[in-house]
């Protein structure tokens, strides 16, 4: 009977060169930091081909959870609500990951086109998307929003915009900004950006690395962020600290908006019934500038 034996083979030597160069790659940071890519969705560095664009009477605005649970579909939700022009909500999630499936007071089935459910809630249309998504780049371009525009009313100014989409990203932040897909390009460039996330250490952190991420994309000091929970002089200690010089950086610019946690919604997610109007009031602060103003303007005669 034969017995196998396993030769062990000794590690190879290392000489003192080599264990100094190692001890000073580790004091300088360089064993943790690898080289940055360009954002552009490919290994390569450049642009996506396939790119959406609104259509000029349309203002865009996404909202992108810097994690799991942050409260970017509710924000999505709630901003639409707060907004007095004809708006819609697109989720761009799976169907398997949707937060809207039972928000909607009206259900109008399937878009003619496909790919997308459509509903009502108040004056805002939802659509979110109909089919199980492999990644980013398998969503469905949003539907042209000529349906909601009120272009050539006499009560609109011809200098504001006549529609509204607010788009709820609804994926990792890392994978999205990493994939060749629309909406990930759309998260790069899109002129009104709000990130999600809550007022605790793990979401600072989570924030600044979402930063980190749009850095090299865009000036963090235009990002707005919705923070869900208590009001910021109600933050725990050391809190804005927690995250890092962009998290810093944004808070100093003024672009924070604290949302009122609703612990009910934590336990039966969002549906039909009328959000509190806290939330709605804070969410408000979140739209475009022009938005914000439109409900205490009155026409002109």
């Amino acid at each position: 009977m034969k017995t196998s034996t396993m030769t062990h083979h000794p590690a190879a030597p290392v000489d003192v060169d080599e264990l100094k160069r190692a001890w000073h790659a580790v004091r300088s940071g360089e064993f943790h930091t690898p080289p940055r890519r360009a954002l552009g969705g490919r290994r390569d560095g450049t642009r996506p081909t396939d790119t959406w664009k609104p259509e000029p009477w349309e203002d865009a605005v996404v909202v992108l959870g810097c994690s799991g649970s942050s409260g970017a579909t509710t924000v999505t939700l709630a901003m639409g609500l707060a907004a007095t022009v004809p708006v819609r909500v697109v989720e761009c999630g799976s169907v398997t990951t949707s937060g809207l499936a039972a928000v909607s007071t009206a259900e109008l089935g399937l878009h003619a086109g496909g790919g997308w459910l459509l509903g009502r809630r108040d004056h805002v249309q939802l659509e979110r998307v109909s089919d199980i998504l492999r990644g980013p780049q398998t969503v469905p371009h949003p539907i042209p929003a000529e349906v909601l525009s009120t272009h050539g009313q006499e009560e609109q100014e011809e200098s504001m915009t006549s529609c509204l989409t607010i788009l709820d990203a609804g994926w990792e932040a890392g994978q999205l900004l990493r994939s060749d897909s629309w909406i990930g390009e759309t998260v790069r460039i899109v002129d009104h950006l709000v990130l999600t996330t809550r007022a605790t250490t793990p979401g600072m952190r989570r924030l600044e690395a979402v930063l980190d991420l749009l850095s090299g994309t865009r000036d963090l000091e235009q990002v707005k962020v919705a923070v869900i929970g208590p009001r910021r002089k109600k933050w725990h200690r050391g809190l804005e600290y927690a995250g890092g010089p962009g998290v810093r950086r944004v808070l100093g610019a003024g672009n924070c908006v604290e949302i009122p946690e609703i612990p009910a919604l934590a336990i039966s997610g969002l549906d039909s019934r009328p959000l509190p109007a806290g939330v709605v009031e804070a969410a408000r602060r979140l739209l475009p500038i022009n938005q914000q103003d439109r409900r205490d303007r009155k026409p002109t005669r």
